[in-house]
């Protein structure tokens, strides 16, 4: 008999047991999520024995859910994980939850970033969560440059000495389409920058023109997002604000939309950097 029950917020050891012993790097990004308000670890027994669990994110912007992560036992994964989402996922549109939102990527980039920070399922909870109802809703992208060569750049954007939070959610929302992307991962990555103070505002012409989600990571930076406004920056000077404040090791882009592309690139010209790109699926379910 299978049986699910919430983890209370002092019970993070129990979720880190259900894989391989955790780096110190990992549980600190854990317990971050775990701090959120709007984060749910959802965890699996069978006769008191953990067999795997769930990470949701409830997204009150979209007023949706996301689910950030599945831990199953190999050997139970195809018998057992249509159980597994169903017992933590919502079934019902209520007021405050529309849509579910799951990112599938494949079993070769899953891994490369910790929990949460990837945001992507490996692929075989694909099976599973296309019978509950979920469907494609479309294609998400990450890249990892490797390292900056040869970028020798000037930007006119200055770093705001305090981030401007609203400003910055205001313009992740209304430059969504502009992204070509929305999803309640873009969220979690907002509010994950907002609780670890890694985001980077900027302004020019009086006006939030830039933000940036910056994690210290490796060496060099994880972005789990960026917004701009194309009407005050083109996608040059976006790719030199990028390249002048954060500049050092890699850069790791973990949750792009097509619109972003121009601007990645410009970037990868600009350092003459290896890169790996790999692409994701975005997986929704109207409520």
């Amino acid at each position: 008999m299978l049986y699910t029950r919430r983890l209370a917020k002092n019970e993070l050891n129990t979720w880190l047991e259900l894989e391989q012993p955790p780096t110190a790097e990992e549980i600190q990004f854990v317990s971050a999520f775990l701090n959120l308000p709007d984060s749910m670890f959802f965890i699996t027994t069978v006769e008191g024995r953990a067999i795997g669990g769930t990470a949701i994110y409830r997204d009150k912007t979209r007023l949706a859910v996301a689910l950030i992560a599945a831990r199953l036992e190999a050997k139970l994964r195809e018998d057992t994980a249509l159980q597994l989402f169903r017992a933590s996922l919502p079934f019902f549109k209520t007021l405050s939850i529309r849509d579910v939102d799951a990112i599938v990527g494949s079993d070769n980039t899953t891994g490369r970033i910790p929990f949460p920070m990837d945001f992507t399922l490996q692929s075989w909870t694909c099976p599973a969560l296309k019978m509950m109802g979920f469907q494609k809703a479309t294609h998400t992208y990450g890249i990892i440059l490797e390292g900056n060569k040869s970028a020798q750049v000037r930007s006119p954007l200055k770093r705001d000495n305090t981030p401007n939070y609203d400003g910055a959610r205001e313009l992740l929302w209304n430059q969504r389409e502009t992204i070509g992307l929305s999803c309640s991962q873009q969220w979690l990555a907002f509010d994950m920058a907002k609780a670890r103070n890694t985001m980077a505002t900027f302004h020019l012409q009086g006006k939030i023109c830039l933000a940036i989600a910056a994690e210290s990571f490796r060496g060099g930076h994880l972005v789990p997002f960026f917004a701009a406004n194309p009407e005050i920056l083109s996608s040059e000077m976006i790719a030199e604000a990028f390249l002048q404040h954060f500049s050092e090791g890699p850069l790791i882009f973990s949750l792009l939309g097509k619109g972003q592309k121009e601007t990645i690139n410009i970037i990868r010209n600009l350092c003459d950097s290896d890169s790996v790109i790999y692409e994701q699926m975005l997986l929704r379910k109207q409520l």
